[in-house]
């Protein structure tokens, strides 16, 4: 059986599976014998299928391995992240919290290239932003607040954004309530409870909405009149799931 390497920043680019869905994956690998997949590696290190290495391992069932080509670490990394965007279901703050750590990556190749004189291709243009953004599928905004949000809120409205209890408008604005009060206050700074939703689809929703607004210039008369017509749907269905309207409008 073959022993591979594991690289730490490969393995931990990615959020690790939960306890139910590694044990649905070990018991899918153990009952067929098999991995569908060969696991991918470059250099000897796994670039896709730590888990399945790991299930492998422990329980003795052979796995065939596929090598990939990078030109550096970073290039594989940029892989690791397009090739998992779209392979799991992720909320648009997983989303972008994931491509903002090809935010130095992606600075350093860029400057490489320019500096080896080769040209970008279209899949490149644009600034590191750009880039950014467009690998996580989101606006600039959306972006923005994500970034602000990881880099200064506390952990516990961080894991609430992650897991679907609040949303990214409202986490963003309860940070902005610290950063608002006078530097010279002595008091405890009060930060705003941001609404606890029931339903996940509902935090869904409002991200999406978020992001369109965020992006409205791009829209056509006609795409805005249609979007005006789905918003008074879309308040009514969230209404009857018990939020206020004005979470959507935040």
């Amino acid at each position: 059986m073959n022993d591979l390497k594991i690289n730490q920043e490969f393995q931990n680019i990615l959020p690790f599976l939960s306890a139910e869905e590694y044990s649905a994956l070990e018991t899918d690998i153990v009952n067929s014998g098999r991995i569908l997949h060969p696991i991918l590696v470059w250099n000897g290190y796994i670039i896709d299928g730590h888990n399945r290495y790991k299930i492998c391992r422990e329980h003795e069932i052979a796995f065939e391995t596929s090598e990939m080509q990078f030109q550096s670490e970073d290039e594989a990394k940029l892989w690791i992240i397009q090739h998992q965007m779209g392979r799991r279901n992720l909320s648009t703050y997983a989303r972008g919290t994931l491509a903002l750590k090809m935010k130095d990556p992606l600075t350093e190749l860029a400057q490489k290239r320019r500096w080896g004189g080769v040209p970008l291709n279209s899949a490149e243009g644009g600034d590191v932003r750009d880039q950014i953004a467009h690998l996580a599928g989101i606006g600039h905004d959306t972006l923005s607040k994500i970034e602000e949000i990881e880099a200064a809120a506390p952990d516990e409205i961080k894991k609430k954004v992650l897991s679907g209890k609040m949303s990214i408008n409202a986490a963003h604005k309860s940070l902005k309530s610290l950063a608002d009060k006078p530097a010279n206050s002595t008091s405890k700074p009060e930060i705003e409870q941001p609404k606890e939703f029931p339903n996940k689809k509902i935090i869904r929703f409002i991200e999406l909405w978020e992001d369109i607004n965020a992006n409205l210039d791009i829209l056509t008369d006609g795409q805005k009149e249609r979007l005006a017509q789905v918003s008074e749907e879309l308040i009514m269905a969230i209404q009857l799931e018990g939020v206020d309207e004005e979470v959507v409008h935040e």
